[in-house]
């Protein structure tokens, strides 16, 4: 069992106390969180081969870091059958990727400084939890057709808020400066609005 990529193999063997050449199939089966970072921690590009994750069949969360998301990833991630929370983070999505909609275990997606990222890529997804960090949203008008529970934009930053009033959503989490901005467009929601306020705790707001 040969591993390319350097951010596994140093999780494998900081948990198993193996060398990499020690590691078996068996500990493989254990494993249900990875983070692959495409970087070291001196910022230098660092191996990553997304066929490694093929061996992880009980991963159920899967962060990524500082890598270009291919559609050869997004295939492997569907053959992982208990996969239900991805987080991408500084990464970039090759513009030849049509979809992510194929990805129907996920239940909780973050989306965090990513290149190249629309919403069209997730349209049909419905999801239990959807985070944007740092992303510049341009509207909503592409996520009318998804159901989700919980859609935290508190974190982003928005060109418009188009679409809004459409979502097929539970709970809209928004920063206190962002409800003051549109407050007239997010009157009259039919879901619950909860304002994060500056301080960083939660205020939920009564809708009439």
């Amino acid at each position: 069992m040969e591993i390319l990529t350097q951010s596994i193999k140093d999780y494998l063997i900081e948990r198993f106390d193996k060398s990499i050449d020690e590691i078996g199939y068996s500990d493989i089966l254990e494993v249900e969180s990875l983070t692959i970072d495409g970087k070291d921690e001196n910022n230098e590009k660092q191996s990553v081969s997304f066929s490694d994750l093929k061996l992880f069949k009980n991963l159920k969360y899967l962060e990524i870091r500082n890598t270009l998301l291919t559609t050869n990833l997004f295939n492997t991630l569907e053959d992982l059958p208990y996969l239900e929370n991805l987080l991408l983070r500084k990464c970039t999505i090759r513009k030849s990727v049509s979809t992510i909609n194929n990805l129907k275990n996920i239940i909780q997606l973050r989306i965090n400084d990513c290149k190249n990222f629309n919403f069209e890529l997730i349209n049909e997804l419905n999801l239990a939890n959807l985070t944007f960090e740092n992303m510049q949203i341009q509207g909503f008008n592409l996520l009318k057709d998804n159901h989700i529970n919980v859609l935290d934009i508190s974190r982003a930053k928005f060109k418009n808020m188009n679409g809004i009033k459409k979502l097929s959503i539970d709970k809209l989490v928004i920063k206190n400066k962002d409800y003051t901005k549109y407050k007239k467009v997010l009157d009259n929601l039919k879901y619950e609005l909860i304002v994060m306020a500056d301080i960083g705790y939660y205020i939920k707001v009564k809708l009439d």
